[in-house]
Protein backbone atom coordinates (compact mmCIF):
# COMPACT_ATOMS: atom_id res chain seq x y z
CA UNK A 1 0.00 0.00 0.00
CA UNK A 2 2.76 2.37 0.86
CA UNK A 3 4.29 1.78 -2.29
CA UNK A 4 1.04 1.84 -4.18
CA UNK A 5 0.91 5.67 -2.04
CA UNK A 6 4.40 6.81 -2.77
CA UNK A 7 3.97 5.76 -7.03
CA UNK A 8 0.33 7.40 -6.68
CA UNK A 9 2.49 10.40 -5.24
CA UNK A 10 5.30 10.58 -8.13
CA UNK A 11 2.68 10.28 -10.32
CA UNK A 12 0.62 13.27 -9.79
CA UNK A 13 4.35 15.32 -9.06
CA UNK A 14 5.20 14.40 -12.43
CA UNK A 15 1.55 15.75 -13.64
CA UNK A 16 1.92 18.93 -11.83
CA UNK A 17 5.51 19.78 -12.99
CA UNK A 18 4.20 18.88 -16.49
CA UNK A 19 1.43 21.21 -16.40
CA UNK A 20 3.76 24.32 -15.07
CA UNK A 21 5.93 23.53 -17.54
CA UNK A 22 3.07 23.68 -20.31
CA UNK A 23 1.56 27.01 -18.40
CA UNK A 24 4.70 28.77 -18.14
CA UNK A 25 7.98 27.57 -20.85
CA UNK A 26 5.40 29.08 -23.70
CA UNK A 27 5.06 32.56 -21.56
CA UNK A 28 8.89 32.65 -21.32
CA UNK A 29 9.96 31.69 -24.82
CA UNK A 30 7.11 33.41 -26.82
CA UNK A 31 6.25 36.38 -24.96
CA UNK A 32 8.24 39.78 -26.51
CA UNK A 33 8.17 42.97 -24.54
CA UNK A 34 5.87 45.41 -24.64
CA UNK A 35 6.16 49.30 -24.23
CA UNK A 36 3.28 49.45 -21.76
CA UNK A 37 0.45 52.75 -22.01
CA UNK A 38 -0.12 55.28 -20.23
CA UNK A 39 -3.60 55.10 -19.96
CA UNK A 40 -5.61 58.63 -19.85
CA UNK A 41 -8.85 59.55 -21.19
CA UNK A 42 -9.06 60.89 -24.64
CA UNK A 43 -8.19 64.17 -25.25
CA UNK A 44 -7.95 66.95 -27.48
CA UNK A 45 -9.70 69.89 -29.27
CA UNK A 46 -12.10 68.15 -32.05
CA UNK A 47 -14.80 66.11 -31.80
CA UNK A 48 -14.03 62.50 -33.56
CA UNK A 49 -17.71 60.75 -34.84
CA UNK A 50 -17.32 57.88 -36.99
CA UNK A 51 -20.60 58.96 -38.43
CA UNK A 52 -19.65 61.99 -39.43
CA UNK A 53 -18.90 60.76 -43.51
CA UNK A 54 -22.88 59.77 -43.54
CA UNK A 55 -22.94 63.77 -43.44
CA UNK A 56 -25.59 63.01 -41.31
CA UNK A 57 -27.95 61.30 -43.51
CA UNK A 58 -28.06 57.80 -42.89
CA UNK A 59 -29.71 55.80 -45.64
CA UNK A 60 -31.47 52.69 -44.27
CA UNK A 61 -32.55 51.09 -48.49
CA UNK A 62 -31.49 52.02 -51.98
CA UNK A 63 -28.97 52.09 -53.91
CA UNK A 64 -25.26 53.91 -52.93
CA UNK A 65 -24.41 53.36 -48.99
CA UNK A 66 -27.02 52.28 -46.59
CA UNK A 67 -27.33 49.57 -43.78
CA UNK A 68 -26.05 46.11 -44.41
CA UNK A 69 -27.04 43.30 -41.73
CA UNK A 70 -23.95 41.12 -41.06
CA UNK A 71 -22.57 38.29 -38.84
CA UNK A 72 -18.84 37.44 -38.28
CA UNK A 73 -19.14 34.79 -35.82
CA UNK A 74 -20.69 31.47 -36.12
CA UNK A 75 -19.36 28.28 -36.63
CA UNK A 76 -19.72 24.99 -39.11
CA UNK A 77 -19.17 21.33 -38.67
CA UNK A 78 -15.10 21.92 -40.04
CA UNK A 79 -15.25 22.81 -36.33
CA UNK A 80 -18.02 22.14 -33.70
CA UNK A 81 -20.58 23.16 -35.34
CA UNK A 82 -23.67 21.39 -36.97
CA UNK A 83 -23.87 22.35 -40.57
CA UNK A 84 -21.33 22.33 -43.60
CA UNK A 85 -19.84 25.86 -43.70
CA UNK A 86 -22.29 26.96 -47.27
CA UNK A 87 -25.22 25.77 -45.40
CA UNK A 88 -24.50 27.85 -42.64
CA UNK A 89 -23.94 30.96 -44.97
CA UNK A 90 -26.91 29.98 -47.00
CA UNK A 91 -29.19 30.39 -43.39
CA UNK A 92 -27.92 33.69 -42.66
CA UNK A 93 -28.82 34.68 -45.88
CA UNK A 94 -32.48 33.21 -45.96
CA UNK A 95 -32.31 35.56 -42.48
CA UNK A 96 -31.50 38.80 -44.66
CA UNK A 97 -27.98 39.31 -43.52
CA UNK A 98 -26.26 40.68 -46.50
CA UNK A 99 -22.87 40.00 -44.80
CA UNK A 100 -22.34 36.53 -43.86
CA UNK A 101 -19.10 34.82 -42.48
CA UNK A 102 -18.22 31.33 -40.61
CA UNK A 103 -15.35 31.82 -37.72
CA UNK A 104 -13.98 28.53 -36.93
CA UNK A 105 -12.01 27.35 -34.50
CA UNK A 106 -8.15 27.33 -35.55
CA UNK A 107 -9.50 27.14 -39.36
CA UNK A 108 -10.45 29.25 -42.18
CA UNK A 109 -13.26 27.97 -43.75
CA UNK A 110 -13.38 28.81 -47.22
CA UNK A 111 -17.11 29.90 -48.40
CA UNK A 112 -15.61 31.91 -51.85
CA UNK A 113 -18.00 29.27 -54.00
CA UNK A 114 -21.40 29.51 -51.96
CA UNK A 115 -20.82 33.25 -50.78
CA UNK A 116 -19.80 36.68 -52.72
CA UNK A 117 -19.13 38.72 -49.73
CA UNK A 118 -16.60 35.90 -48.61
CA UNK A 119 -13.74 37.52 -46.18
CA UNK A 120 -11.30 35.24 -45.04
CA UNK A 121 -12.39 34.75 -41.19
CA UNK A 122 -11.61 32.42 -37.86
CA UNK A 123 -11.77 32.29 -34.15
CA UNK A 124 -8.23 31.86 -32.59
CA UNK A 125 -7.96 30.35 -29.53
CA UNK A 126 -7.55 27.00 -27.92
CA UNK A 127 -7.13 27.90 -23.99
CA UNK A 128 -8.42 26.70 -21.39
CA UNK A 129 -9.82 30.33 -20.01
CA UNK A 130 -11.60 31.24 -23.41
CA UNK A 131 -9.24 33.44 -24.07
CA UNK A 132 -10.57 34.13 -27.86
CA UNK A 133 -10.16 36.71 -30.67
CA UNK A 134 -12.60 37.31 -33.93
CA UNK A 135 -9.69 37.68 -37.01
CA UNK A 136 -11.32 39.51 -40.01
CA UNK A 137 -9.83 39.30 -43.48
CA UNK A 138 -7.40 37.00 -41.86
CA UNK A 139 -4.55 35.95 -44.47
CA UNK A 140 -3.78 33.20 -42.38
CA UNK A 141 -4.32 31.17 -38.84
CA UNK A 142 -2.01 31.63 -36.14
CA UNK A 143 -0.88 29.14 -33.37
CA UNK A 144 -2.14 29.45 -30.38
CA UNK A 145 1.08 29.63 -27.95
CA UNK A 146 -0.53 29.83 -24.42
CA UNK A 147 -3.08 27.04 -24.28
CA UNK A 148 -3.02 26.99 -20.37
CA UNK A 149 -2.38 30.02 -18.77
CA UNK A 150 -2.72 33.42 -20.25
CA UNK A 151 -1.82 36.56 -18.36
CA UNK A 152 -2.22 40.29 -19.84
CA UNK A 153 1.51 40.30 -21.39
CA UNK A 154 0.42 37.09 -23.16
CA UNK A 155 -3.02 38.55 -24.48
CA UNK A 156 -1.13 42.12 -25.62
CA UNK A 157 1.36 39.64 -27.65
CA UNK A 158 -1.58 37.67 -29.37
CA UNK A 159 -2.74 40.87 -30.33
CA UNK A 160 0.15 41.88 -32.00
CA UNK A 161 0.73 38.92 -33.24
CA UNK A 162 -2.73 38.69 -34.98
CA UNK A 163 -2.42 41.79 -36.10
CA UNK A 164 0.44 41.71 -37.68
CA UNK A 165 -0.79 40.95 -41.12
CA UNK A 166 -3.27 43.63 -40.96
CA UNK A 167 -6.18 41.63 -39.76
CA UNK A 168 -9.33 43.18 -38.31
CA UNK A 169 -8.95 41.60 -34.20
CA UNK A 170 -12.24 41.64 -32.46
CA UNK A 171 -11.79 40.68 -28.63
CA UNK A 172 -14.44 38.06 -28.14
CA UNK A 173 -16.77 36.86 -25.21
CA UNK A 174 -14.24 38.91 -22.79
CA UNK A 175 -16.36 37.95 -20.03
CA UNK A 176 -16.60 34.20 -20.31
CA UNK A 177 -14.83 31.85 -18.66
CA UNK A 178 -13.50 34.48 -16.58
CA UNK A 179 -10.73 35.17 -20.11
CA UNK A 180 -10.68 38.58 -19.19
CA UNK A 181 -10.70 41.26 -16.82
CA UNK A 182 -12.13 45.01 -17.26
CA UNK A 183 -9.16 46.42 -15.55
CA UNK A 184 -7.12 44.27 -18.38
CA UNK A 185 -8.85 47.05 -20.94
CA UNK A 186 -6.89 50.37 -19.95
CA UNK A 187 -3.57 48.35 -21.07
CA UNK A 188 -4.56 46.30 -23.69
CA UNK A 189 -4.49 48.31 -27.39
CA UNK A 190 -4.35 47.09 -31.00
CA UNK A 191 -7.10 44.91 -31.61
CA UNK A 192 -10.19 46.99 -33.50
CA UNK A 193 -13.14 45.89 -31.39
CA UNK A 194 -15.02 44.59 -28.05
CA UNK A 195 -17.56 41.47 -28.19
CA UNK A 196 -20.16 43.48 -26.03
CA UNK A 197 -23.30 40.94 -26.93
CA UNK A 198 -22.48 37.73 -27.68
CA UNK A 199 -23.86 34.28 -26.79
CA UNK A 200 -21.79 33.28 -23.76
CA UNK A 201 -20.96 36.92 -22.82
CA UNK A 202 -23.12 39.76 -22.30
CA UNK A 203 -21.46 43.09 -21.03
CA UNK A 204 -20.34 46.07 -21.79
CA UNK A 205 -18.20 46.96 -19.50
CA UNK A 206 -14.63 45.89 -20.65
CA UNK A 207 -15.69 48.27 -24.28
CA UNK A 208 -16.14 51.06 -21.14
CA UNK A 209 -13.07 50.30 -19.35
CA UNK A 210 -11.23 50.89 -22.64
CA UNK A 211 -12.91 53.63 -23.86
CA UNK A 212 -12.04 55.67 -20.43
CA UNK A 213 -8.67 54.76 -20.54
CA UNK A 214 -9.06 56.16 -24.19
CA UNK A 215 -8.12 53.40 -25.82
CA UNK A 216 -10.17 54.20 -29.27
CA UNK A 217 -12.01 50.37 -29.77
CA UNK A 218 -15.24 49.42 -31.59
CA UNK A 219 -17.83 47.29 -30.01
CA UNK A 220 -19.21 44.10 -31.76
CA UNK A 221 -21.79 41.74 -32.03
CA UNK A 222 -21.91 38.27 -32.89
CA UNK A 223 -24.42 35.01 -32.96
CA UNK A 224 -21.39 32.49 -31.96
CA UNK A 225 -23.86 29.60 -32.74
CA UNK A 226 -23.13 26.22 -33.02
CA UNK A 227 -26.48 25.46 -34.90
CA UNK A 228 -27.94 27.12 -37.39
CA UNK A 229 -31.33 26.42 -36.93
CA UNK A 230 -31.48 27.34 -33.00
CA UNK A 231 -34.09 30.53 -32.30
CA UNK A 232 -30.28 32.19 -31.43
CA UNK A 233 -29.46 32.65 -34.95
CA UNK A 234 -29.88 36.03 -35.92
CA UNK A 235 -30.55 37.18 -32.70
CA UNK A 236 -26.91 39.07 -32.75
CA UNK A 237 -25.93 41.49 -35.53
CA UNK A 238 -24.10 44.46 -36.84
CA UNK A 239 -25.32 46.98 -39.14
CA UNK A 240 -22.73 48.19 -41.30
CA UNK A 241 -22.56 51.28 -43.18
CA UNK A 242 -21.32 51.13 -46.61
CA UNK A 243 -21.12 51.87 -50.21
CA UNK A 244 -22.09 48.21 -50.82
CA UNK A 245 -21.30 44.46 -49.41
CA UNK A 246 -18.20 44.15 -50.74
CA UNK A 247 -14.78 43.09 -49.37
CA UNK A 248 -13.06 46.26 -49.33
CA UNK A 249 -16.13 48.37 -48.66
CA UNK A 250 -17.02 46.29 -45.40
CA UNK A 251 -14.14 46.28 -44.42
CA UNK A 252 -13.16 50.16 -44.87
CA UNK A 253 -16.60 50.71 -42.56
CA UNK A 254 -15.37 48.11 -39.80
CA UNK A 255 -12.19 49.94 -40.04
CA UNK A 256 -13.72 53.56 -39.79
CA UNK A 257 -16.14 52.39 -37.39
CA UNK A 258 -18.94 53.21 -39.46
CA UNK A 259 -21.89 50.06 -37.89
CA UNK A 260 -23.62 49.33 -34.95
CA UNK A 261 -23.92 46.59 -32.55
CA UNK A 262 -26.96 45.03 -31.41
CA UNK A 263 -29.05 42.23 -30.57
CA UNK A 264 -32.74 41.02 -30.20
CA UNK A 265 -34.16 38.34 -27.95
CA UNK A 266 -34.35 35.77 -31.09
CA UNK A 267 -34.51 35.86 -34.63
CA UNK A 268 -38.73 35.54 -34.63
CA UNK A 269 -38.82 38.92 -32.27
CA UNK A 270 -39.70 42.49 -33.48
CA UNK A 271 -37.97 43.05 -36.86
CA UNK A 272 -37.41 46.36 -35.66
CA UNK A 273 -33.71 47.50 -35.53
CA UNK A 274 -33.23 50.92 -33.84
CA UNK A 275 -30.33 52.39 -35.87
CA UNK A 276 -29.63 56.00 -36.72
CA UNK A 277 -30.58 57.65 -39.73
CA UNK A 278 -28.72 60.83 -38.38
CA UNK A 279 -25.92 61.15 -36.02
CA UNK A 280 -23.85 64.53 -35.73
CA UNK A 281 -22.30 66.52 -33.55
CA UNK A 282 -22.32 70.79 -34.02
CA UNK A 283 -21.00 73.14 -31.59
CA UNK A 284 -20.42 70.74 -28.79
CA UNK A 285 -24.06 69.00 -29.39
CA UNK A 286 -24.81 65.49 -30.02
CA UNK A 287 -27.91 65.08 -32.33
CA UNK A 288 -29.27 61.69 -32.64
CA UNK A 289 -32.17 60.46 -34.93
CA UNK A 290 -33.10 57.02 -34.97
CA UNK A 291 -35.39 54.80 -37.77
CA UNK A 292 -38.06 54.69 -35.22
CA UNK A 293 -38.95 56.10 -31.65
CA UNK A 294 -37.21 53.81 -28.96
CA UNK A 295 -38.49 53.03 -25.27
CA UNK A 296 -35.23 54.13 -24.40
CA UNK A 297 -31.93 56.27 -25.48
CA UNK A 298 -29.13 55.92 -23.04
CA UNK A 299 -26.25 59.00 -22.84
CA UNK A 300 -23.76 56.56 -21.67
CA UNK A 301 -19.92 58.22 -20.43
CA UNK A 302 -16.48 57.22 -18.56
CA UNK A 303 -16.67 54.40 -16.14
CA UNK A 304 -20.01 52.95 -18.10
CA UNK A 305 -21.96 55.80 -16.40
CA UNK A 306 -25.74 56.54 -17.81
CA UNK A 307 -25.76 60.15 -18.01
CA UNK A 308 -29.78 60.63 -19.08
CA UNK A 309 -32.04 58.71 -20.82
CA UNK A 310 -34.42 59.33 -22.99
CA UNK A 311 -37.93 57.93 -23.20
CA UNK A 312 -40.42 57.04 -26.23
CA UNK A 313 -38.47 58.97 -29.00
CA UNK A 314 -36.81 59.05 -32.22
CA UNK A 315 -34.70 61.95 -32.03
CA UNK A 316 -32.56 63.45 -29.32
CA UNK A 317 -29.48 66.12 -28.06
CA UNK A 318 -27.12 65.88 -26.03
CA UNK A 319 -24.02 68.15 -24.40
CA UNK A 320 -20.30 66.93 -25.03
CA UNK A 321 -19.48 69.18 -22.49
CA UNK A 322 -15.88 67.75 -20.68
CA UNK A 323 -16.58 64.35 -21.24
CA UNK A 324 -13.88 62.34 -23.20
CA UNK A 325 -16.66 59.76 -24.56
CA UNK A 326 -19.81 59.57 -25.74
CA UNK A 327 -22.25 56.24 -26.62
CA UNK A 328 -25.58 55.77 -27.02
CA UNK A 329 -27.39 52.70 -26.43
CA UNK A 330 -31.30 52.74 -28.19
CA UNK A 331 -33.78 50.36 -26.79
CA UNK A 332 -37.20 49.35 -28.22
CA UNK A 333 -38.92 46.24 -26.60
CA UNK A 334 -36.75 43.19 -27.63
CA UNK A 335 -34.19 45.03 -29.31
CA UNK A 336 -31.16 47.05 -27.96
CA UNK A 337 -28.15 48.92 -30.68
CA UNK A 338 -24.89 49.86 -29.26
CA UNK A 339 -23.96 52.92 -31.67
CA UNK A 340 -20.24 53.66 -31.63
CA UNK A 341 -18.69 56.83 -29.39
CA UNK A 342 -18.01 60.23 -30.08
CA UNK A 343 -14.81 61.01 -28.63
CA UNK A 344 -12.57 63.98 -28.16
CA UNK A 345 -9.58 63.98 -30.86
CA UNK A 346 -6.64 65.96 -31.90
Amino acid sequence: MRRAGALAAKILAALVALLVVVAVVPALLFTRAHAWRTPHPFTGAKVCNPYEATNGAIATTGPGPHWFRANFHTHSSAWEGKQPPCDVVAAYHKLGYEVAEVSDHGVISDTSSCNPEYIPTYEHGANARSVHFTVIDAKAVQPDRYPLWVGLAQKQDTIDRLKSDGSYVVVNHPCHNHGFFPGEFQWLEGYDAVDVQGHFCKDSSFWDSALTAGVAAWCFSGDDVHDVTTPATGARYVYVHAASTSRADVLAALRAGTFVCGFRLDEATEPFVPFPTALTVSAGTISLTIARPAKTIRWIAEGGAILREDRDTDHATFPMGAHSYIRVEAQTGSQRAYFQPVRRCD
